[in-house]
C-alpha cells in the first residue's frame, strides 16, 4: 500500500500546466532559436512594457556573451502569478523557466500591440499606422481636411454638446405630450415596448418542426460523433510528444468549456466525464490557438465535402 501511494503521488498531475517541466524539456530548443531570434529583431513598446523589454535586452546581452548562468539583477516585474512558482526560487530565478516566461510574455505583448518590432509591417506601433505628421500638416495647410467632423476639438465638442441639447429637448417635448414611439415615461419609470419579432411565425413553426425531428443527444456525444466523421481530434496533439490525446471525450469537454465560456470549474461540476484537474491538464497540453485553427479548417473542409455530395445527389435525383 505504501509503495502504491508513493507511485500515485508521483503520477499526480498539478492543477494547470507544469511550467517548470515545460521549461526544462524545451530549454535546449529555446537556447538554439532564442539567441538568433533576439539578435535579428529590435523591440519597442509602451511604458507599461518596460519590464519585459528590459528582460529581453538582458537576455540578448546574456546570449551574446556566451555565459552559462543568467545575471542576478534580472527584471521580474513581467512575471505573472501563474509563472511565479516556476520562475522564482527565493530571491533568485530559475533560468530555463525565466527564459521561457520572457518569450511567452513577449509573444503576448506582440499580439496585444503593446510591444512592436522596429521596421515591421505587421507588428508595429499604432502611431506608424496613422498618417505621417508632415503629410497631415501639409493636408491641413492645403485646405479643409477630408473628414466629416470639425478638425478643431473645441468646435467639435461644442457641436456635439449642442446636438445633445437639441435631442434632449426633443425627447422631453415628446415625453411631455406622451408622443414618444414605443416609449412611455410614468413618473420615474421608463417603459420601452419590446421590438416585434423579425422572424415570420411560419419560419418559427418550421424550425420547431425540424428540431422535433432530431433525436435527443448530449452535446459531448454530438461532438464525439462529428470528431469521428472529420478526424478533428488529430488536430490537437500533445504539445511535447506530438501524440494524440488518450481520452478524446476529455479533450472535447475541454473544448466545450472554452467555447461556452463555462470555464473548467463549472464544466467539471456539470459533467461526470472529467475532473477539474483533467480538464486543466488537457487544455494546457493540447489546446492552443494554432490547433483550434487547424480543427476549424478541418470542419469547414468536411462541410464543403458534404455540401458537394448533397449537390451531386440532388442533380442525380433531378436527372
Amino acid at each position: 500500500m505504501a509503495e502504491t501511494i508513493a507511485e500515485a503521488k508521483g503520477l499526480v498531475r498539478p492543477e494547470g500546466p507544469d511550467y517548470l517541466a515545460l521549461a526544462e524539456r524545451n530549454h535546449s530548443v529555446l537556447r538554439r532559436i532564442g539567441p538568433p531570434f533576439l539578435a535579428a529583431f529590435e523591440f519597442e513598446g509602451v511604458a507599461a512594457t518596460g519590464s519585459i523589454l528590459k528582460a529581453i535586452s538582458s537576455l540578448r546581452k546574456f546570449y551574446a556573451g556566451n555565459r552559462r548562468t543568467l545575471p542576478k539583477d534580472l527584471p521580474t516585474g513581467f512575471v505573472k502569478r501563474a509563472w511565479r512558482e516556476a520562475v522564482m526560487r527565493g530571491k533568485a530565478v530559475h533560468g530555463p523557466a525565466y527564459e521561457l516566461c520572457a518569450f511567452v510574455e513577449l509573444r503576448d505583448r506582440l499580439r496585444a500591440g503593446d510591444v512592436w518590432v522596429t521596421g515591421s509591417r505587421q507588428y508595429r506601433a499604432v502611431e506608424d499606422q496613422l498618417i505621417a505628421r508632415p503629410v497631415f500638416d501639409a493636408m491641413r495647410e492645403a485646405g479643409p481636411l477630408p473628414i466629416a467632423v470639425a478638425p478643431d476639438f473645441a468646435t467639435y465638442i461644442e457641436d456635439r454638446r449642442e446636438l445633445l441639447r437639441r435631442r434632449l429637448d426633443q425627447v422631453a417635448s415628446k415625453a411631455a405630450t406622451d408622443s414618444l414611439v414605443d416609449v412611455r415615461i410614468q413618473g420615474a419609470v421608463l417603459k420601452i415596448t419590446p421590438l416585434p419579432p423579425v422572424t415570420p411565425e411560419a419560419a418559427d413553426k418550421l424550425a420547431d418542426h425540424l428540431y422535433g425531428m432530431l433525436p435527443p443527444i448530449r452535446i459531448t456525444d454530438l461532438l464525439e460523433e462529428v470528431a469521428g466523421w472529420t478526424g478533428m481530434i488529430e488536430c490537437f496533439p500533445h504539445l511535447h510528444t506530438g501524440l494524440p490525446t488518450e481520452n478524446p471525450r476529455v479533450l472535447l469537454t475541454s473544448i466545450l468549456a472554452d467555447a461556452t465560456n463555462m470555464g473548467f470549474t463549472r464544466m467539471a461540476d456539470a459533467c461526470s466525464i472529467a475532473t477539474y484537474k483533467q480538464l486543466v491538464w488537457t487544455a494546457g497540453w493540447h489546446l492552443r490557438e494554432d490547433n483550434h485553427a487547424d480543427a476549424l479548417a478541418t470542419l469547414v473542409e468536411a462541410q464543403q465535402g458534404a455540401l458537394q455530395e448533397l449537390c451531386v445527389a440532388v442533380r442525380h435525383h433531378r436527372t
